[in-house]
């Protein structure tokens, strides 16, 4: 499937250029994405083990759940699509709370990072074969 996505200046601005997510990846231009962490009332956070088949840091533990934000959508949207396709859970907008936005060291993203409160074993969470293969969660 053909992703494609929304290009923004250095301040975080839409130029109105959509481009396809690997081509803007390609030619490094900025575009958005969601992170999401997600912490249970114990205070652990769960991470994702990614598929050993990722582009991006395959077979490593990291965020609970993110990826690009399509064009035309917001990051909310992004996070709640990427909780899904991910981990398997759908929560509503209410549930997260941005926490800051960060531009990347390595890579051409503006990264929305996103705290989500939820309580619910690892047994709960469904994956995606081409996406996350395992959760667990750490203190």
């Amino acid at each position: 499937m053909t992703e494609f996505i929304d290009i923004f200046d250095k301040n975080g601005n839409p130029t109105d250029e959509v481009l396809e997510k690997n081509e803007a990846e390609r030619l490094g231009k900025l575009h958005r994405t969601a992170h999401i962490w997600i912490i249970n009332q114990n205070g652990e956070l769960l991470l994702q083990l990614r598929a050993a088949n990722k582009k991006l840091s395959p077979d490593t533990w990291g965020v609970s759940a993110g990826g690009h934000v399509q064009h035309g959508e917001t990051t909310i949207q992004a996070a709640i699509r990427e909780l899904n396709e991910e981990i398997g859970i759908k929560i509503s907008a209410e549930k997260f709370v941005k926490i800051f936005t960060t531009l990347s060291n390595n890579n051409p993203h503006i990264n929305d990072v996103f705290l989500v409160r939820l309580d619910l074993p690892t047994s709960a969470f469904k994956f995606n074969d081409n996406e996350a293969v395992a959760v667990k969660y750490v203190q």
